[in-house]
């Protein structure tokens, strides 16, 4: 009997693309200009970009708690045949053309040997920086079989622990450094990370704690909380310390904010247990979108930042990011919606 489609899954799936593109809307800008006359902008585009990192730990949260879940099937040829393939005809659908965009931008003309330097550029992670987490993820998917044969065999309570012992070598002991130089024993070795996230879904998957209400209220708690640091980190100490995906407020934002999504959704199941309604059928919509959206994003943000050579720093802070922003992601809809009417990609990638 198949599974119903849960809610909670699409409500963080559109949240956290939304916010990917956000982030690279910010990052977009910050990477590649440089910002003279607008320094006092710098810590607040910091602090948006902290506020939307969280976005990739949720998705390799949510593909752990479905691909690691013991309760779900998930044959070995269905692994590699079905979504490992997915995720390589993305790389190289999306990572030829737009290595072919970079090669003829820079070169103001297309010349064949550039398809070659392409494939090349695709199958080496060469090409637009937001594909490497599709690299990411097939390995996680090529190891998927491994795990689950071996996760289910060690105690919850030991996963637990190696987890925690993990984000202190990788990212607690790395940021106290960061900030005393107390020189503890640390490594930043961001796959390991992506690994951590991957199996902090098979523990959300297996967890047998029953949503409550007082769940939700301590996690938006918690969630406000990490926001004020963050204000606190960025605006008022004015740390330019990168946050990337190690980053302990980055980590438990993501853990706070998919647990939230989890209880609600079980919160919310127990309620209303019949209806399905309109909205959630919307939601899926949406949901079905967001790995094209997250794909063809970078387009637009390539075509201001690049081809018509205007950025952030050349409108006012709030306007010119919330054109930016809204103009990235209409279009991301837009084009990820076409191209899910050609049935060949719609089947197999997107």
């Amino acid at each position: 009997m198949e599974r119903k489609r849960e809610l909670f899954p699409d409500v963080l799936r559109i949240a956290a693309t939304c916010a990917v593109v956000m982030l690279h809307t910010v990052t977009g800008t910050t990477d590649i200009h440089y910002m003279p006359g607008v320094e006092s902008r710098w810590p607040y585009y910091q602090l948006i970009v902290d506020y939307s990192s969280w976005a990739v730990p949720i998705f390799l949260i949510m593909s752990g708690y479905f691909f690691l879940d013991p309760k779900r099937e998930m044959p070995v040829k269905k692994l590699y045949l079905k979504h490992c393939l997915r995720i390589v005809l993305a790389i190289y659908l999306f990572g030829i053309p737009f290595s072919l965009i970079e090669q003829i931008g820079g070169y103001h003309g297309f010349i064949w040997i550039m398809l070659p330097q392409a494939i090349r550029c695709a199958t080496l992670n060469q090409t637009w920086a937001h594909m490497w987490y599709l690299y990411a993820i097939l390995i996680l998917y090529a190891i998927t079989p491994l795990l689950r044969l071996i996760l289910p065999k060690i105690p919850k309570a030991v996963v637990f622990a190696l987890m925690g012992v993990l984000c202190l070598f990788c990212c607690v002991f790395p940021f106290v450094n960061s900030l005393f130089e107390t020189g503890f024993p640390s490594w930043r070795f961001m796959p390991l990370m992506y690994l951590a996230y991957y199996i902090c879904g098979y523990y959300f998957a297996v967890s047998e704690k029953e949503a409550k209400p007082w769940h939700v209220k301590a996690e938006i708690a918690a969630i406000a909380v990490l926001a004020v640091l963050e204000i606190v980190n960025r605006v008022i100490l004015q740390r330019g310390n990168g946050p990337g995906y190690d980053y302990p407020l980055t980590i438990l934002m993501a853990l706070c904010i998919f647990a939230l999504g989890k209880d609600l959704g079980a919160l919310r199941k127990d309620r209303e247990q019949k209806k399905e309604g309109k909205g959630a059928k919307v939601l899926a919509f949406f949901a079905d979108l967001c790995f094209g959206i997250y794909l063809v994003h970078p387009v637009f943000l390539n075509f201001f930042y690049k081809f018509i050579d205007v950025s952030l720093y050349d409108y006012p802070f709030i306007p010119g990011l919330i054109g930016f922003y809204l103009l990235t992601l209409a279009g991301a809809v837009v084009l990820a919606f076409l191209l899910r009417l050609i049935p060949p990609l719609k089947k197999y990638v997107l």
